[in-house]
């Protein structure tokens, strides 16, 4: 007869694997979040969604897991890159090439800047870039990684990491030293960098070197920054645990990123019909969200009551997506997110050593090229993906903007973009 003694027959404890989700989604929030240990514990609620009877973490527990994870309690010291110098097994990539270009300095701030001359060509002959720095919570922004990717030709529907820059400080005048040394290292083959699009994040400084390296490129922001940078903002507001409890108020704030997807001009219009329906208690967020990146704040009523606006530190012509689809630029949100929290675990478990994110940058690139080279020999899959098919819906409706009354338009944006809307 068979025994049945020691099997393990058991349903699985559904809480304590809610519990091990929990402590590792606070870990990750805490290493990529700079944000107070308070709201990573609401944000990381609202996720996991876990009634009162379900918790099994208190609030102090969790704090200790935050704290511990940011090393708080043992802090070393982070080391200047002043004082640093590129070993000798990391000047070359894998592969045997130069990877190591240069270190740029701007006043009392540095950069190291690492790429081959394969993916620097990469960049001369791409249609788009995407250009997004990751700081870490151990750091701020006194250190930075700054990646560059390059769109992949003929189609240039993927991307690929082609520059990666461990900078001391998100500082204008060092990003365009930066630049200014890419472009230096390329005219010396004769060549140009003449990008016709480049996706950025909302860092301004960055912003305005990249503006003042490259006047003619048009610059765009990138979905997945604009959707990052927007729930700021709803924890500020604190409003991040109502959208768990309310449908309604999560489907007007989704509608709020699918502005996006119209052309700016349409943007202002198309922002009062949403306000006009949308709840109160979401009020405070649209207010702010029209004086950055919709009309400016006001600064001065007219003797006529008239309000005179300042200029918008993000206007719908810099965040509007519209152009971009009409001139297939592919959805860049998933390989933003993951390209973001990759850089910034490397960035906070070496921020006191950088020779440990030079060599990551080494085996970063590795593995980016023999992904390239996978794709360039059309190994990857011809199935179509589920971005695909995304992309597919989303761009058939923004096209046809003009055939659906307002918030119809917003609404159907939002089913097509599925957890790209959330």
């Amino acid at each position: 007869m068979l025994s049945y003694k020691g099997l393990h027959t058991h349903a699985p404890d559904l809480t304590l694997i809610q519990e091990i989700k929990q402590r590792n989604m606070l870990k990750e929030a805490a290493a990529t979040d700079g944000a107070k240990p308070s709201d990573i514990i609401r944000q990381v609620y609202d996720v996991t969604a876990l009634s009162p009877d379900q918790k099994r973490l208190s609030m102090n527990a969790q704090r200790k897991i935050i704290k511990r994870a940011r090393h708080e309690e043992h802090t070393t010291e982070t080391i200047s890159l002043e004082a640093i110098d590129v070993p000798f097994d990391l000047i070359r990539a894998i592969d045997g090439s130069q990877f190591y270009q240069a270190h740029v300095r701007a006043d009392s701030h540095s950069a190291f800047v690492f790429a081959t001359l394969t993916d620097i060509k990469s960049l001369m002959h791409s249609k788009f870039w995407i250009v997004a720095s990751t700081f870490s919570a151990k750091t701020g922004l006194q250190r930075q990684v700054l990646v560059i990717h390059s769109s992949i030709g003929p189609s240039h529907q993927q991307m690929s990491p082609a520059i990666y820059i461990l900078a001391s400080a998100s500082y204008e005048p060092l990003y365009r030293q930066i630049f200014s040394k890419l472009k230096e290292i390329v005219l010396s083959m004769e060549q140009k960098l003449n990008p016709q699009l480049m996706l950025t994040d909302f860092e301004k400084p960055l912003v305005n070197a990249l503006e003042a390296e490259f006047p003619q490129t048009r610059q765009s922001m990138c979905f997945f920054h604009f959707s990052h940078h927007l729930f700021r903002s709803v924890e500020k507001h604190g409003l991040a645990m109502s959208f768990e409890k309310n449908y309604w108020l999560l489907q007007n704030y989704k509608r709020l990123k699918a502005l996006a997807y119209l052309p700016p001009e349409h943007i202002p219009d198309a922002f009062y019909v949403l306000k006009t329906n949308a709840p109160l208690e979401l009020h405070p967020l649209l207010d702010d969200f029209a004086d950055n990146y919709i009309f400016g704040k006001i600064v001065v009523n007219t003797a006529d009551g008239t309000p005179m606006r300042s200029r918008p530190q993000f206007p719908p012509t810099f965040w509007s997506l519209h152009s971009n689809i009409l001139q297939a630029i592919p959805s860049t949100y998933q390989h933003s997110k993951d390209w973001h929290y990759r850089m910034a675990r490397i960035l906070t478990a070496y921020h006191s050593d950088p020779h440990n994110v030079f060599r990551s940058f080494q085996h970063e690139q590795h593995e980016a090229q023999v992904k390239l080279t996978a794709i360039l020999a059309g190994m990857g899959s011809s199935r179509r993906s589920e971005d695909d098919l995304r992309n597919e819906a989303v761009r058939n409706v923004a096209t046809n903007f003009t055939s659906y009354p307002t918030l119809q338009f917003l609404d159907t944006i939002v089913d097509s973009l599925g957890n790209e809307g959330r």
